[in-house]
């Protein structure tokens, strides 16, 4: 493998952000150069600069090479529908910014900003601050909605890497990075997100505390990811500096082997050898060629590529080369060639048994090894997944079906080692019959929300959409789980409820003030052809947590905080901090410190809630705060920090920014570019702002500070903050603790009787986590009779008996049936309706 310089020859020392490429025209490259703007190339040598400024990242429409993206500093996205050849137009409007005119999109956006295209829609177009932003309609029109939450968690980090998985073209999974070495994903097209930065294993993080800079994942897998991290080893962080996961996050392994101790900043995979992965570092370019499983890496700067910082690399969809991005030495290309495997021909399916026997034929030039996928639905079919890969023979018998189901299947051929695998061959339905056992699990999206209602007793909401199922006639119930850790695994020892109908649980068992709680709901379906908790069906596996901290009753509150004592309100670091040298009255105010280039931090208020007369006042005191650059502005936010809105003040703000000051408050939102900018020479105010509009909401107020990266400023003092005529939640009180609930419906599986003198020997299965039993008797054929009789055993305790509990019963005259119930602190669904199963009349034995 050799590297050719792309840059005409020469010295070259440009440093290079990113670049775009054209989908089939090789030469065609556009990239983002560090004070020289965006730098194009028709010919792959010849170089003309068609914007100027600072560029950053650049991306190119794959299906339409004239529409093109590149970016001025803090997510300045401009479009050209020339390939990048010129014609650039600003699509910025997002966070508070629109103009590509240096305004930092919601106070915090990398320098240089993310832009990524979808890997299945090139019409889609992400970027983001601390929130995941997209564009839908990125090659025609400038219209952004956040799609995450806050994903950095301070007030400072920033994303620093979107990657948009192919995923064997099913959309929906992105991975995110940020500065602060934060590893986020989603598969479910942004509705829910998962930090997967935390190690399930306690107290023993995996992943180190540096920036995670990129993201890369297998081209038929979005679960298996490679994640890699700049900085040095030392200095108490985690070391290492390549990380992969399997699972979708859930695990994480070391796989930096022997790699210098040096950063790395981005990492490809060949999407014709996906198992061959590169990663870009501080001293050039490195490869594993067994990515997914080995740790091995080799140096490949052979030929020219010189020992340079390699800022992007990625492969061109026109030549399959590998282009890599330099921050010093311009731009690089390797080639890596494939040979071209004709795909096999599949023959149409057949049923053995239960299962799908699949049959192929090589056609022309073929690989050693073949690769099964699999899709729901007639043919041709989406949202393919390999069921078998590696196959070294030319059938494959697939036993992983449900029945009833249709489905459609496609092979390929590819190297022994997976890599260069060809094109799918034709596409071969088949449904598979109803008489075969039905095991398809619920399809559901997880919990969605939670919430936390203004209450005495602690309680959280957890809220759904419904799930939908293939196996059972009856609607899905749900299972809920929590704990304490944001990383739990759930089971049984965390399961707090089981069979919960509807869309939501509310949860009032045993939790804390203040304190945040994680959970997972996972539906079950009716099919009783499982081992689900709720009544033996299909439990689906979603891990998607949601997390919540309960607050307690409003009271009404006169909010007032003059810096004395202990403070209320929250100080942001780097910048703010109580002071003693200056007071409106008292012996100390909050002072904002100008000092720090380039800071951005905020003074927030506890969670207020408005009223129709509720007011905000307090006093100000620009202290030599570097005039029309750095500055403050008053933000309100009504969704827990996701969006501020700027307030108008009376008498208004009483400075304006400059159009290129950097300061993370400078934004356009009216009142526009106006701010606490400047001087004063004593206290100023009283400033109040009208709150009436936010009546009814639970609220936060902050005063956000922000410098550039020019001249260092004194400060800003505030003093005396009151919100008039609020409420505020107090400390809820922690209700009875609830342990993990289980089912009743395995009780009866199965329900052993034989005679004992006059009595009955009933032997039923023991529940791991069971508080007791209750055996219920009533006369047969008069179902459910059994609700007041008086020959029930409540809270039968026998010894168990091996797997089984023996419970001895006294029957009354006549034919009569039994029936068993497990339970912890709620009977399971087999003792009363709260499933639907039996009839309203609850039984009579506790709980």
């Amino acid at each position: 493998m050799t590297w050719t310089n792309l840059n005409g020859g020469g010295l070259s020392t440009l440093q290079f952000y990113g670049l775009g490429q054209h989908p089939t025209t090789a030469a065609r490259i556009h990239g983002g150069l560090q004070d020289n703007g965006e730098a194009y190339t028709a010919t792959g040598s010849s170089w003309t600069m068609t914007e100027g400024g600072d560029g950053g990242f650049s991306a190119t429409d794959w299906t339409n090479g004239e529409i093109a993206y590149e970016e001025y500093v803090f997510g300045g996205i401009s479009r050209s529908s020339t390939g990048g050849a010129g014609s650039w137009a600003c699509i910025q409007n997002f966070g508070g910014c629109s103009g590509c005119g240096g305004c930092d999109p919601d106070n915090q956006t990398s320098f240089i900003a993310p832009i990524a295209l979808d890997a299945n829609n090139p019409s889609i177009l992400y970027t983001g601050s601390k929130y995941v932003y997209s564009d839908t309609s990125a090659p025609s029109a400038s219209t952004w909605s956040a799609i995450s939450p806050d994903l950095v968690g301070t007030t400072y980090d920033t994303i620093l890497n979107i990657h948009s998985a192919s995923n064997n073209g099913v959309s929906g999974t992105l991975w995110v990075t940020t500065s602060n070495g934060k590893v986020w994903v989603t598969a479910d097209n942004a509705n829910n997100w998962t930090d997967t930065t935390k190690s399930p294993l306690p107290n023993n993080p995996v992943l180190p505390n540096r920036s995670a800079t990129w993201a890369a994942t297998h081209p038929a897998d979005g679960r298996k990811a490679i994640v890699v991290f700049s900085g040095w080893n030392g200095s108490g962080s985690q070391p290492g500096h390549v990380f992969r996961t399997l699972d979708g996050g859930a695990t994480w392994t070391d796989v930096s082997g022997a790699l210098p101790d040096e950063p790395v900043f981005t990492v490809a995979v060949d999407p014709n050898r996906p198992n061959d992965v590169y990663v870009g570092t501080e001293y050039g370019v490195y490869v594993n060629n067994a990515g997914w499983s080995g740790s091995t890496w080799t140096k490949i700067n052979s030929g020219q590529l010189p020992n340079v910082h390699v800022h992007q690399l990625e492969f061109s969809r026109a030549n399959g080369k590998l282009r890599a991005a330099t921050h010093g030495r311009g731009i690089w290309e390797l080639t890596v060639t494939c040979p071209t495997y004709v795909p096999p021909t599949l023959a149409t399916p057949t049923m053995s048994g239960c299962g799908v026997a699949l049959s192929w034929t090589p056609s022309g030039s073929t690989g050693t090894t073949y690769n099964v996928y699999r899709a729901a639905g007639n043919c041709p079919a989406s949202g393919y997944a390999p069921v078998a890969t590696g196959l070294t023979g030319t059938t494959y018998l697939d036993s992983t079906v449900s029945g009833g189901l249709t489905y459609g299947y496609k092979v390929t051929t590819a190297e022994s080692t997976g890599s260069c695998e060809s094109a799918a061959s034709g596409c071969q339905t088949i449904t598979v019959p109803t008489s075969c056992p039905c095991t398809q699990a619920p399809t559901f999206g997880g919990a969605a929300s939670v919430t936390a209602p203004f209450s005495a007793t602690c309680t959280l909401v957890v809220n759904w959409n419904a799930a939908s199922q293939v196996c059972g006639t009856s609607a899905p119930l749900y299972n809920v789980y929590r704990s304490t850790s944001s990383g739990f695994i759930p089971a049984a020892a965390n399961r707090i409820a089981t069979c919960v109908p509807g869309s939501s649980f509310s949860d009032s068992g045993g939790l804390v003030s203040g304190t945040t709680y994680y959970y997972v709901v996972r539906a079950e379906d009716s099919s009783g052809a499982g081992s689900g908790p709720c009544r033996g069906g299909i439990e689906e596996g979603n891990a998607i947590r949601k997390s919540g901290s309960p607050q307690g009753s409003l009271v009404p509150v006169n909010f007032s905080d003059g810096a004395e004592g202990t403070p209320q309100m929250t100080m942001g670091a780097p910048l703010w901090s109580q002071s003693s040298t200056r007071a409106h009255t008292g012996s100390k105010s909050y002072f904002g410190d100008g000092n720090p280039l380039s800071a951005c931090a905020a003074l927030t208020t506890p969670l207020l809630v408005p009223s129709s007369t509720s007011s905000l006042t307090f006093y100000s005191w620009r202290d030599n705060l570097e005039n029309t650059y750095d500055g403050g502005i008053v933000e309100i936010t009504t969704d827990g920090g996701v969006s501020w809105t700027k307030l108008a003040i009376t008498p208004t703000y009483p400075g304006t920014f400059a159009s290129d000051s950097y300061s993370c408050t400078n934004t356009p939102q009216p009142p526009a570019n106006i701010g606490f900018t400047g001087s004063d020479t004593a206290w100023q105010g009283v400033y109040t702002s009208n709150l009436a509009s936010f009546a009814g909401l639970s609220s936060e107020i902050r005063f956000n500070l922000g410098t550039d990266s020019g001249v260092s400023s004194t400060g800003w003092y505030l003093d005396d903050i009151q919100v008039t005529n609020a409420s505020q939640p107090t400390a809820c009180t922690t209700g009875p603790a609830v342990v993990p609930e289980v089912s009743s419906i395995a009780s009866g599986l199965p329900l052993l009787l034989s005679k004992s003198g006059n009595n009955l020997l009933l032997s039923y299965q023991e529940i791991a986590g069971a508080g007791g039993y209750n055996v219920y008797e009533g006369a047969l054929g008069s179902w459910y009779s059994h609700g007041t009789s008086s020959t029930n055993v409540c809270g039968a305790t026998a010894t168990p008996a091996g797997a089984r509990r023996q419970t001895i019963a006294t029957p009354a005259s006549g034919n009569r049936y039994y029936l068993v119930t497990a339970y912890t602190s709620v009977e399971g669904p087999s003792g009363y309706s709260t499933s639907g199963e039996i009839p309203p009349s609850a039984s009579s034995c506790p709980p």
